[in-house]
């Protein structure tokens, strides 16, 4: 099995200053698939406004693996960390061209793991599970079952009933595995 490439903070820095969006996305690719620690927050904290979706997403990533220990970076917006408003605001940032939403489901995996409680990110999930695109759908339902509060399963539920119809064999058998407990 082939190593994880390994990059370093400082090359990521030097890398997040080029305006190559290959360079960006490379290095931030290859840095979110290595070791991260807490001396990054405040890098891809930045890295979350990059112009290059793929760049975004995997700053994501890349914050999910640090998990609760990110909540402390920056000012408090409202009583609710920076870094959940930040995520928050990635996530609902629309593609242009296809009207959606492309880093929706990196930004919400990075949030249930940093703050699954965080009120905000059950509301970004009730804005966002109505998107009749199948991964952010798929990306909703799993989010609200690993949050398991009352609301999120009772969303779940009611989400998993109106989104069936519509749905192919084989996502239909995904949202029951989801629904049940399975995935």
């Amino acid at each position: 099995m082939p190593k994880k490439p390994k990059i370093t903070l400082t090359q990521l820095r030097k890398a997040l200053k080029s305006k190559n969006d290959s360079v960006r996305y490379n290095a931030m690719f290859d840095f979110a698939h290595s070791e991260v620690t807490p001396d990054a927050i405040a890098t891809l904290h930045g890295a979350l406004t990059d112009s290059h979706v793929g760049v975004v997403r995997y700053a994501a990533v890349a914050l999910g693996k640090l998990g609760p220990a990110i909540l402390s970076f920056g000012r408090p917006v409202l009583d609710v960390p920076q870094m959940v408003w930040d995520l928050i605001k990635a996530a609902r940032r629309v593609d242009p061209v296809t009207g959606m939403p492309q880093a929706y489901e990196d930004c919400l995996e990075a949030l249930v793991k940093i703050a699954p409680t965080e009120e905000l990110v059950i509301g970004l999930i009730h804005d966002y599970i109505g998107l009749t695109n199948w991964y952010p759908l798929k990306a909703s339902l799993q989010a609200l079952k690993i949050i398991g509060t009352t609301e999120a399963l009772d969303l779940l539920e009611r989400a998993a009933v109106f989104w069936t119809p519509e749905l192919d064999k084989k996502q239909k058998r995904i949202v029951q595995e989801i629904v049940s407990g399975k995935r």
